[in-house]
């Protein structure tokens, strides 16, 4: 015959161990506040230690403080992140650049050298946001800027319907090459020779 198991409740949930690690930062024992809500010591008491680890890894963020302030350098990566999705991704010195503008333009003091951070400040930068400079190259530039009008796009394909119809093309999709797949260089200047 198969054994039957009954499920083991606990008599606590998570809100009731959040409420027992407040009483103990507000000042309770980690035992009295175990007994009173019905847990562990050493669960408590592991939950504590956590709260107080968490509480301390914002505090610390791990390492040296960074030279601007956290709310800057959200503003900073913000505005370098609204750059590349609009194809004018910055070179690293053109970053180094726009932080050293956005300084002085705010008035906030450093300790960057003519107030242009280096190199390595700005590869820190990067690493703490998570970011890669993508530079657009000017054929990325060009159509953003043309499909980003719907006016120069409803053109296009009111343009392809006439010269289909006058090449007589309308029904024969043989004829018709996507320009992307046949090997023409878009770029004249990029050819290989």
């Amino acid at each position: 015959m198969p054994r039957t198991y009954k499920k083991f409740e606990r008599p606590y949930t998570k809100a009731t161990i959040q409420l027992a690690v407040q009483e103990v930062k507000d000042g309770s024992s980690i035992r009295a506040a175990s007994a009173k809500h019905h847990m562990s010591y050493s669960l408590l008491r592991k939950h504590v230690k956590r709260s107080e680890s968490e509480e301390s890894f914002k505090d610390d963020m791990r390492g040296k403080k960074t030279v601007l302030a956290t709310e800057v350098e959200e503003k900073i990566a913000d505005t370098i992140k609204r750059m590349e999705k609009m194809g004018l991704g910055p070179t690293l010195l053109e970053f180094r650049e726009i932080v050293k503008d956005f300084l002085l333009a705010n008035g906030l003091e450093t300790v960057f050298k003519d107030g242009m951070p280096g190199y390595e400040w700005a590869t820190a930068f990067m690493h703490r946001h998570n970011m890669t400079l993508k530079t657009g190259g000017m054929m990325q530039l060009a159509r953003k800027s043309v499909t980003s009008d719907p006016f120069v796009i409803y053109g296009f394909y009111e343009l392809l319907r006439q010269e289909m119809a006058r090449l007589e093309i309308m029904e024969r999709p043989e004829c018709i090459w996507n320009l992307d797949e046949t090997g023409f260089p878009l770029d004249p200047s990029k050819a290989k020779l």
